[in-house]
């Protein structure tokens, strides 16, 4: 991407979108007072927009109600009991 490197002893951040366009791009003195903060402004301007998950469900399945579709979920975290004995199932 030809990115510049950051001024030695200096940290140089990149903010880029799911296409891989660049957002902004902040070069911050660790060692300047003010550098905690310009990180979390810097992070907070460049966060993606939140996502209503139960808003995003409930469309999801009106729009499968309205088209005949069915609706598979799996719902999973690292350790779920019942996922490990449906993948060894599979």
């Amino acid at each position: 991407r030809d990115w510049p490197l950051p001024e030695n002893g200096r940290i140089l951040a990149f903010a880029i979108d799911p296409s891989g366009r660049e957002l902004g791009r902040i070069e911050i003195d660790p060692n300047d007072s003010a550098a905690a903060e310009q990180a979390s402004d810097f992070v907070r301007k460049h966060a993606p927009v939140q996502v209503d998950a139960k808003e995003a469900w409930e469309q999801a399945l009106a729009t499968a109600r309205r088209t005949g579709r069915k609706v598979w979920v799996r719902i999973s975290r690292r350790y779920c009991r019942p996922c490990f004995l449906l993948r060894a199932r599979a």
